[in-house]
């Protein structure tokens, strides 16, 4: 198999669409995009979930300066969010949200999270992080990620 087959065999493959986001001890916002969500751990009071960031991702710079943050499964009206965070900010400018309101009152679920640990890789660090809390909307559809566009689940 070429790189190529790998990855359109793996962009074929439909993921839920999320923002992981917070506020840093200095008080700054960040954010990005991720289709990487899944659960480690569903044992009582030890509930982790892992995520993938690029390696040179400021979000997972940011991350290590906050307490806790937050993940936000996007529904599937939200794909302005998706893009929104998928936008790079220039290098040594702070994140700015562009006039999106309380979009984080309509997403699926959210995930208030502690990170338990980084573990780097050569192009991209993977990162673990305690469940503190979750809200979840069952009345609402998740966004998804597949072919290379994001797609609301068809019935």
């Amino acid at each position: 198999m070429t790189n190529v087959e790998f990855k359109n065999l793996m962009a074929s493959i439909p993921t839920c669409v999320a923002v992981v986001w917070g506020i840093t001890k200095s008080n700054a916002m960040f954010g990005c995009t991720i289709s990487s969500l899944v659960s480690v751990s569903i044992q009582p009071n030890a509930e982790e979930i892992l995520f993938v960031l690029k390696r040179v991702s400021s979000t997972g710079a940011n991350l290590r300066d906050c307490e806790r943050f937050k993940i936000s499964v996007l529904e599937e009206n939200q794909s302005h969010i998706a893009k929104e965070f998928s936008e790079r900010s220039p290098a040594n400018e702070p994140y700015q949200i562009k006039h999106l309101g309380t979009w984080w009152d309509e997403v699926v679920a959210e995930f208030t999270l502690e990170l338990s640990g980084a573990y780097e890789r050569e192009n991209a660090t993977l990162f673990i992080a305690k469940v503190i809390s979750i809200r979840h909307n069952q009345h609402v559809k998740p966004l998804v990620y597949v072919n290379r566009s994001y797609q609301k689940i068809e019935n």
